[in-house]
């Protein structure tokens, strides 16, 4: 087989330099958003975006979720749940409580002060995505979306091959 000027092996020297590209673009454009909506938070609701993480995460499920569903919704490791959680709960925005059916777990859930916070925070962040992200047209992000879908499918196919 032949690539780029008839050399074999080209191709796929372009491809493997491509799909390193692509890996490093991804890579800066996720930190720069996660820069300005964390500079953001910072400066209109002196929260970061990790905390702003957790109460997001807690408005979707207002039944509780464990230490455990938090963290692996999370992608962080127990201890920084764990820090988060408890910096969260002295400012009386989440409440940790154990329920009579498992006396073991720790539920923790949004206080209504925080549901209120989280509420504030949540229609800000929207506006600020659609403000960084307006530089691409809804056919555009259409378009980006449906890519990055097609990405994360095959991303967890190799995953679960690798599991097996």
């Amino acid at each position: 087989m032949r690539g780029e000027g008839g050399l074999p092996g080209a191709s796929i020297a372009r491809e493997g330099v491509l799909a390193l590209r692509l890996w490093l673009r991804l890579l800066e454009v996720v930190m720069v958003v996660e820069k300005a909506l964390s500079s953001r938070l910072q400066r209109s609701f002196g929260l970061t975006l990790a905390r702003f993480d957790v109460l997001a995460q807690l408005a979707r499920y207002p039944e509780g979720l464990t230490m455990k569903d938090l963290s692996e919704k999370l992608l962080v490791t127990a201890g920084n749940v764990t820090r988060l959680t408890s910096q969260l709960e002295r400012a009386g925005l989440i409440r940790k409580e154990k329920r009579p059916e498992d006396g073991r777990k720790v539920f923790l859930t949004l206080t209504p002060e925080g549901r209120e916070l989280f509420d504030r925070m949540a229609r800000e962040h929207r506006e600020w995505l659609e403000e960084l992200l307006s530089g691409l047209s809804p056919e555009d992000m259409e378009a980006l979306y449906g890519l990055l879908a097609k990405l994360k499918a095959h991303l967890r196919s190799v995953q679960s091959r690798e599991v097996t």
